[in-house]
């Protein structure tokens, strides 16, 4: 079982700072097209180019995403962060499964989208656009997330 109770909240909590939800939706991006590039589809050359184009982009959203969790949880940052990094791609390769041989066809137009855009500056607009943080996993909207589940409890919980 994900540890997805780790950042639990209202179904559609959003970041008060644009700055912070935008960090949130492309780390979501990000898992998503790892989903794509190495799991389901293998595309890894498509997620280079991605990776390539919006680099100052995703240095920042991560410099940002990062200063998040510091700034609301300390020394437990660090932890908490990678926990929500690793749900939310679970998530998505999750939902990769639940469509089989129909996920790759369904979901390969992102490249093309990516490509498509204006100018790399575009990029946290369209991961917004995405919503694909899971409703399930929220970390912002004021709240701090609660501690991950204990070992002994995950084990419970299944």
């Amino acid at each position: 079982m994900l540890a997805v109770s780790l950042l639990a909240g209202p179904a559609g909590a959003r970041c008060a700072r644009d700055e912070d939800q935008a960090a949130f939706d492309i780390q979501a991006l990000k898992s998503e097209l790892v989903v794509l590039a190495v799991g389901a589809c293998k595309q890894e050359d498509k997620y280079n180019e991605f990776v390539v184009r919006f680099r100052p982009q995703l240095i920042a959203s991560d410099r940002a995403l990062t200063t998040w969790f510091n700034q609301n949880h300390g020394r437990r940052g660090p932890t908490l962060q990678n926990a929500f990094v690793t749900d939310v791609t679970n998530l998505r390769s999750l939902n990769a499964q639940r469509l089989g041989t129909d996920y790759c066809p369904r979901n390969g137009a992102i490249w093309a989208e990516l490509a498509a855009l204006p100018s790399p500056d575009d990029l946290a607009a369209y991961a917004a656009g995405k919503n694909l943080v899971p409703p399930e996993i929220t970390a912002c909207e004021g709240q701090r997330p609660a501690a991950p589940a204990r070992p002994a409890a995950r084990r419970a919980a299944r």
